[in-house]
């Protein structure tokens, strides 16, 4: 299954230049009149890439066709709900997504419980070679604009760690916030050169095994 494509514009918002509060307050106060759409909840990615990190480079230098293999669930591992497999293809500014539900959950650790896994889904025997890299938890806030076609994230305490880390202590902790602006391709809102923030490239993946790989 594919999502409808749409345009995906991030803005990088480092702890010293403003706290999630003030990202948040800034987008209330906004003349699209953005308001909570979920409930916040947990995210975790566990991506998947090959052994010479063909997605990693091509999404590091920024290539107007990438892609990025992942795992995705919500809540802690423990308890994970909606899991998932998932390739978020981008295509210039336009991201789509595959997706596959995982009805029998997560992997268990280890490269040996991986390559069962692996053996077990049929979606994943055309990309024998992904293996998992990197692991990304973040907490998500969802907004939505009053007339329902601006979609915007945020995402704060990000931790990046090995696939299957031993404790937290092994997390490394990024304070920055992320707001991402979703909306359909062919629209051009008034809501994106009005955010009071700069546009980046920020990709969770790449700078998370920048962090825990070097």
């Amino acid at each position: 299954m594919e999502f409808d494509a749409r345009y995906e514009r991030k803005f990088r918002v480092e702890a010293t230049e403003a706290t999630f509060a003030e990202v948040l307050g800034a987008v209330h106060l906004h003349s699209a009149l953005f308001r909570p759409a979920y409930p916040d909840r947990q995210v975790s990615s566990l991506y998947l890439d090959t052994p010479d990190l063909q997605a990693f480079h091509a999404n590091a230098a920024g290539l107007a066709e990438r892609a990025k293999p992942r795992l995705r669930w919500y809540g802690p591992r423990a308890a994970p709900t909606g899991a998932r497999l998932e390739i978020k293809r981008r295509h210039g500014l336009v991201g789509t997504k595959e997706l596959l539900s995982l009805a029998g959950g997560l992997p268990a650790p280890g490269a040996g419980a991986w390559r069962a896994f692996s053996a077990a889904h049929p979606w994943l025997h055309q990309y024998p070679e992904l293996e998992p890299t990197v692991l990304v938890t973040y907490q998500r806030s969802y907004l939505m604009s009053a007339d329902g076609r601006l979609r915007l994230t945020l995402d704060r305490a990000l931790r990046y760690a090995a696939p299957w880390p031993s404790n937290r202590a092994a997390e490394i902790v990024d304070a920055a916030t992320i707001l991402e602006l979703k909306y359909p391709v062919g629209t051009t809102p008034d809501a994106l050169p009005s955010l009071p923030f700069r546009l980046t490239r920020n990709s969770k993946y790449v700078v998370a095994m920048l962090n825990v790989r070097g």
